[in-house]
């Protein structure tokens, strides 16, 4: 890793993000001669697409928020060459400015392009990667979900995630769990723009590590494929003969389950598997949302520590709601954390020993006029609100007058 230090003149990201899994696709298609279909199956719905193209649904938020910036800075941009070339033709220091910004938009746009293919590839292979998993058969799938319900009794005495349902009558401890786990995505995004705000090379840390946890857990997804307790045990989406034992706890407890929580479970549970198309979704072990949220955690509190301390008690609300929603077993909450660890210590290790975003000018310079763009807006949000509400004002009284005139 030293000579990434000196010699190299791409950043990490690239070798990470986009090299590493290729090489994770072409090593699981060796495995699993079918492995392309992933990519197949993935373009043929009009809903994964949109996914990809909002950071893979978890910086929906994020890049909803970007894509109306690029919207406005468009217009700003067309308005400004139609200064320099059209409106001032005969003023050459003009021209010669409106070169100069050319120059610049056109170097804006290709970083820009240049990080969107960072969040797409990885998106792109990870997904059709989690698609060809889910071709197991449906022996696999019982076998590796039986294997965690059973680890769960043994090491918590407990079917956890049904043993959870007896706290749906506390309305206030329902509330939060739900809350906690669905917004996932939303603190994803917060962060986001806080890590652009604040700094660009945590930034790339946090984005690195997001992709980095699910290509660790790619392989103990095709080591142990097993289904949601939920889809397993619930629902019996394989139609298979379940524990006499099991099944008494699901029946005492599932009748404790809130009407909003099984409404949650039935939604989550209609987007899952699809065992007569022959899917099965099977990324349970280890926990995402547990993994992700540790990243959540731990770049909350290089922003500001006493948002941090904010963010832990979200984060433990949002493991306990992944069990509580029965979307996870209590082994997959354990094996997250670990997955979240090693992740953060593996990229601030490389990150490290990397270049910073400073020494790439050419690369990040879209992601820096981005940044300094919603700083200026921060920094100047009572004015423009002011202007904002006198316009609106102005707005409003013309348009009474023309309602009186012709009225």
């Amino acid at each position: 890793m030293s000579s990434v230090k000196t010699t190299s003149t791409i950043p990490i990201e690239f070798f990470i993000l986009i090299v590493a899994p290729i090489v994770i696709f072409v090593i699981c298609s060796y495995i699993s001669p079918n492995a392309i279909n992933g990519i197949n199956n993935l373009f043929t719905s009009n809903s994964t697409v949109q996914f990809l193209f909002f950071g893979i649904g978890f910086f929906r938020i994020a890049f909803f928020i970007i894509y109306n910036y690029l919207i406005f800075k468009t217009a700003f941009i067309l308005k400004k060459i139609l200064e320099y070339y059209f409106l001032q033709k005969r003023d050459q220091r003009k021209k010669n400015q409106g070169t100069i910004f050319f120059h610049s938009v056109l170097m804006a746009i290709k970083s820009i392009i240049t990080l969107f293919l960072l969040f797409l590839i990885p998106s792109i292979i990870i997904l059709a990667n989690m698609k060809q998993i889910g071709s197991v058969s449906a022996q696999e799938t019982i076998n590796a979900s039986n294997f965690l319900m059973y680890l769960d009794y043994s090491l918590f005495g407990a079917y956890v995630p049904f043993s959870l349902q007896q706290f749906s009558h506390i309305k206030i401890l329902d509330t939060l769990f739900l809350s906690a786990y669905t917004n996932l995505s939303t603190i994803i995004s917060i962060i986001f723009i806080l890590l652009l705000i604040k700094n660009i090379d945590l930034l790339r840390r946090f984005i690195t590590a997001f992709f980095v946890v699910v290509m660790i857990s790619i392989p103990l997804w095709y080591s142990f494929p097993a289904l949601t307790p939920s889809e397993m045990y619930k629902n019996n989406v394989t139609t298979t003969t379940i524990d006499e034992n099991i099944k008494n706890t699901i029946s005492f407890y599932l009748e404790k389950t809130s009407p909003r929580n099984s409404r949650l479970i039935d939604t989550i549970s209609n987007i899952g598997s699809k065992p007569e198309e022959g899917y099965y979704s099977v990324s349970t072990f280890p926990s995402m949302h547990t993994a992700w949220g540790l990243l959540v955690l731990y770049f909350s509190f290089l922003i500001w520590a006493p948002f941090g301390i904010a963010t832990f008690f979200w984060y433990i609300l949002n493991i306990i709601g992944a069990m509580y929603t029965l979307e996870h077993y209590a082994v997959d909450i354990v094996s997250g954390v670990i997955i979240g660890v090693i992740g953060i210590i593996a990229v601030n290790y490389v990150f490290s020993r990397t270049k910073k975003s400073t020494e790439y000018p050419e690369f990040f310079f879209g992601i820096e006029v981005i940044r300094r763009d919603i700083r200026w807006f921060i920094n100047n949000r009572s004015d423009i609100f002011f202007k904002i509400k006198t316009l609106l004002k102005s707005f409003l009284r013309h348009t009474i007058l023309v309602i009186k005139k012709f009225g």
